[in-house]
């Protein structure tokens, strides 16, 4: 038999990680969307540098060296811009704090698309420069996850439901604009 309370959290680390634990959620889940939004725009990227290649040794009648140049200038800040965005989702599901602010900084471009961009940029900068969002990416705070792996968010059913009617909306305007 062990030692009662033994390796069980200390009761401050358990209620710290409770008060915190929905804002742990949308700093990971943003985080997530960045992995997303990044991993695309690599793929997406990459087809476009094989274009170019193809494109390159394709010769007769195509666009000339300028303008394969321009394209592939955009292609590779493209691919860049989604490695990045990529990176900082991966380091910020790990509530790395460089990455909340990195993170911040790739947000703040997305206030100009108003006015959805705007609500979600502002939004992501609200979650990711707030009092507990630096909290939550400090070293103090990784420790109280590290003490708590067994406290858990409970996403709620009228999330998930919100999500699948957003992939849905997106895989049928994905469809409509390949027909």
């Amino acid at each position: 038999m062990g030692i009662p309370g033994a390796g069980a959290a200390p009761a401050g680390a358990e209620a710290t990680r409770q008060q915190n634990l929905s804002h742990e959620s949308s700093l990971r889940s943003i985080g997530l969307l960045y992995l997303l939004g990044g991993g695309f725009g690599l793929f997406f990227g990459l087809i476009l540098v094989f274009g170019l290649v193809v494109g390159l040794f394709a010769g007769g009648g195509g666009p000339g060296a300028a303008e394969l140049g321009l394209v592939a200038f955009f292609v590779l800040l493209s691919v860049g811009f989604s490695a990045a965005q990529f990176f900082v989702g991966l380091k910020l599901r790990g509530l790395e704090n460089w990455a909340r602010i990195t993170a911040g900084v790739l947000s703040v471009p997305g206030l100009l698309g108003i006015p959805v961009g705007t609500i979600i940029s502002a939004y992501f900068l609200y979650i990711l420069f707030s009092a507990k969002g630096a909290h939550v990416c400090s070293p103090e705070y990784r420790a109280v996850v590290n003490a708590t792996p067994h406290i858990k968010y409970q996403t709620p059913v009228i999330v998930w439901i919100l999500l699948g009617l957003i992939i849905l909306l997106v895989v049928g305007a994905v469809l409509l604009a390949m027909v």
